[in-house]
């Protein structure tokens, strides 16, 4: 067994992928699937891997290690770390970064929520209103329902268009466009003041609904770098 060689295997795979025509993001997605479920298998007593902003769990797994006495062979184990299960986490992480770099070397955007389905918006009627959510999130409600299409369907369109799992914070912003006032996401207006239905809150609550759903669609994998 050889990382390289399980890198050098991924990165064929993307390119097969990609000439058959699938989202090879899937491939990327799946791998950070798996560096989560790895840590999941670790256990050292006394730390807590669970997801913290800022924290890095397998960063703390592998200092702690520096701290844990050589097993004694006449007696039981006194690691209560699996360092096979520690160095499959540090083969995932390569494999992660691998996969990375071909997709910036390739100008490839990376999208993953198409692949893993979520950050999703959908319009829905509730007691005879319109709502507009993401995933559970309500985002916008107070139009009455019609049954054909209405601004909240192109509220919906522009949602999925221009929210992203990868889209930073600083890119969702209240701010004059045009001249108006304006919910802006990564440049493109959403909804303009003016446009928002009565009974429906005003856009800096807009705008927290969708930093809401954003940060609980990212905590379902919470190892990755949106960012990279």
């Amino acid at each position: 067994y050889d990382i390289d060689l399980e890198k050098e295997t991924d990165l064929k795979a993307l390119d097969i992928m990609q000439k058959a025509g699938y989202n090879n993001v899937g491939l990327l997605t799946y791998l950070e699937r798996m560096r989560v479920e790895r840590l999941k298998q670790l256990y050292v007593k006394g730390i807590d891997i669970r997801y913290k902003s800022g924290f890095k769990p397998l960063e703390t797994v592998l200092d702690t290690m520096k701290f844990i006495k050589p097993r004694d062979d006449n007696r039981k184990p006194t690691d209560p770390v699996q360092t096979d299960m520690i160095r499959a986490n540090t083969d995932m992480e390569e494999r992660v970064g691998a996969v990375l770099d071909y997709f910036q070397e390739n100008d490839i955007e990376i999208r993953r929520k198409y692949v893993l389905n979520i950050l999703i918006p959908n319009v829905k009627e509730v007691t005879g209103k319109s709502v507009l959510t993401l995933d559970d999130t309500v985002v916008m409600k107070g139009e009455e329902w019609g049954g054909s299409p209405s601004d909240f369907e192109v509220y919906k369109e522009r949602l999925n268009r221009d929210l992203q799992l990868e889209t930073p914070q600083y890119d969702i912003q209240v701010q004059s466009f045009n001249g108006a006032k304006a919910l802006l996401l990564s440049g493109r207006p959403l909804i303009y003041e003016k446009d928002i239905p009565d009974g429906s809150p005003g856009l800096s609550h807009i705008r927290n609904m969708i930093i809401k759903a954003l940060t609980d669609a990212r905590r379902e994998n919470f190892l990755t770098d949106y960012y990279e």
